[in-house]
């Protein structure tokens, strides 16, 4: 019987297979940490828009004299409301703005809704 001496994989063939392997297990790696930055940023801006909506709920409900800032969610958040008149003067235009403590310019939700006139803030 003759021996194959061309059996297994050479040194620079495994070098190659490795090198292959190391560049895909980078991109991996990269396009786990965008999906888990991106996850934490729409789970920031979910609750931003929870805080606008709790503050216009409490506005309907006659209580406008809340802080300017609240804590929801592990997270300080400064709240600005702007009332604005419209073509009814039944109603006017609400919009709340929510952006982080620490970053005030930085909107991260902004809702604008309609309340009667006799309810303003």
């Amino acid at each position: 019987m003759l021996r194959d001496t061309q059996a297994g994989f050479t040194l620079l063939e495994t070098l190659v297979a490795l090198a292959v392997l190391a560049v895909s297990a980078s991109f991996l790696l990269s396009a786990t940490e965008s999906h888990t930055r991106n996850t934490a940023a729409l789970s920031d801006r979910m609750i931003a828009l929870w805080v606008a909506q709790n503050r216009v709920a409490q506005i309907e409900a006659g209580l406008s004299r809340q802080p300017g800032s609240i804590t929801m969610a592990g997270a300080s958040w400064r709240i600005r409301t702007a009332v604005t008149g419209t073509s009814d003067a039944d109603l006017l235009r609400l919009t709340v703005g929510v952006a982080p403590e620490g970053d005030p310019g930085a909107t991260m939700a902004s809702l604008t809704t309609f309340i009667d006139a006799k309810r303003r803030p």
